[in-house]
């Protein structure tokens, strides 16, 4: 396991997740999920302003994909991230999709860092990148 001390601390307030900080069954289970059903990468971003003010971002991202409406749900009761869509296609199980970005996303990886497996590098890669801010202008 990871020792506390080499998890990067960050210099930005982060949000707190009370049902990921309360229950360390709740962090090494969400760990698992994120290893086995989710992604940890880095997305770009661009602002909705007109050309001349336009900035792109690139930001961490946080995304967990699963065809059981179940577990789905549960991912959600833990840590309440704010993107959802479902991929209906021909002959298939409905795909559902749950991701999270920037602050909230470096929060959840931080809490769930000590119980990653096969996703611990890119987690620790990227808690380094983000250490100042929870994006990085590229544009």
């Amino acid at each position: 396991m990871f020792k506390e001390e080499i998890v990067p601390r960050v210099e930005y307030p982060l949000p707190i997740t009370p049902e990921l900080t309360g229950k360390l069954e709740n962090r090494i289970w969400l760990g698992a999920m994120i290893d086995a059903e989710g992604a940890i990468a880095e997305t770009d971003v661009v602002t909705d302003k007109i050309d001349k003010y336009k900035y792109a971002y690139r930001v961490p991202e946080l995304t967990f994909t699963t065809t059981s409406k179940k577990l789905l749900e549960k991912v959600w009761e833990l840590t309440h991230w704010q993107s959802y869509h479902e991929e209906i296609r021909p002959a298939r199980k409905i795909t559902y999709h749950l991701s999270t970005r920037r602050r909230y996303a470096i929060a959840t990886m931080i809490q769930i860092l000590p119980y990653l497996v096969e996703k611990r590098e890119k987690a620790l890669e990227i808690l380094k990148k983000y250490k100042k801010k929870p994006y990085i202008r590229i544009r």
